[in-house]
């Protein structure tokens, strides 16, 4: 579960990506996007520590 700071976050991200009604014409490239930099992320936190003995177990479960 996401914490208050994370949705804030969120919240402000997207409050600067989507200031109009046409910018949701831009939604399926922000969500490609936004897929594209978590498992690009997720690879490299994979990589960072490829034994992960002391990773969170969030990161853990990625890398299985």
């Amino acid at each position: 579960m996401a914490s208050p700071v994370q949705d804030a976050r969120v919240e402000d991200f997207l409050n600067d990506k989507f200031q109009t009604l046409a910018d949701l014409d831009t939604l399926d490239e922000l969500l490609s996007s936004v897929q594209n930099q978590q498992s690009l992320l997720r690879s490299q936190a994979c990589i960072v520590n490829p034994t992960r003995s002391r990773t969170p177990l969030l990161i853990r479960d990625m890398c299985s």
